[in-house]
């Protein structure tokens, strides 16, 4: 075997396992090979997607694992789009919040999570961390969960992750997103309207996370 297949490979397998340390199922189900490079993509993962091509050529040059682990982690850039996220829904203790409640936010944070994903429940913390650092500059964090049978854990974790900010109830307006996988998280201004042109996949760092709403609250003052 050439060693520019087997440095391919060694690609592929780091960028599968780093997806798979980040993301989980939307059921809590293992992601097979082709789900975890949708997942990788960063694309907005629907059922009809699928990877077809073959990766680019690697030059000598270039370090195939460390592009990998870079690809797994890359985010969109901020860029305006046409989409617009609206909901009507109540949050954890059954009171009724909808996109006006957030008109006057710079950037707002959707951040669909479920108690039973690890990566999810792992960056909690840090989204608690990042919205008492952000909040006085413009952010809103919005937290999502479906499994309304596990409410409970969801309250239990709340405490125990610190988090001020409003945890939602998943509602059928959010169903075009096509949230295959959690986390997954959407940035959009004050109206709903989409600041990304894709969603981000996977948990992340304070760090991480802090760059990319800096990134896009500076675009927003600009």
């Amino acid at each position: 075997m050439k060693k520019k297949q087997i440095r391919k490979r060694t690609a592929a397998a780091v960028l599968l396992a780093a997806v798979l340390l980040a993301a989980c199922g939307n059921k809590g189900d293992v992601m097979d090979g082709d789900d975890m490079f949708r997942s990788a993509s960063g694309g907005p993962l629907t059922e009809e997607s699928s990877v077809q091509e073959e990766p680019e050529e690697i030059s000598g040059e270039t370090d195939a694992v460390s592009e990998a682990v870079s690809e797994a982690s890359e985010t969109p850039p901020w860029q305006p789009t046409d989409m617009k996220i609206v909901f009507d829904t109540t949050d954890i203790d059954d009171n009724p919040v909808s996109t006006a409640d957030y008109s006057d936010a710079k950037l707002v944070m959707l951040n669909f999570w479920e108690p039973w994903c690890g990566p999810c429940v792992g960056e909690l913390p840090d989204l608690a961390r990042l919205y008492e650092d952000y909040k006085d500059k413009g952010l809103v964090i919005l937290g999502i969960y479906s499994e309304l049978d596990m409410t409970e854990e969801a309250r239990e974790l709340q405490s125990q992750s610190g988090i001020t900010y409003p945890i939602l109830h998943f509602d059928e307006e959010f169903r075009d997103l096509h949230i295959l996988y959690v986390p997954t998280t959407y940035f959009t201004d004050g109206e709903g309207n989409a600041l990304t042109p894709e969603p981000y996949i996977g948990s992340r760092s304070y760090d991480d996370w802090a760059q990319i709403v800096e990134e896009i609250l500076a675009q927003v003052d600009a």
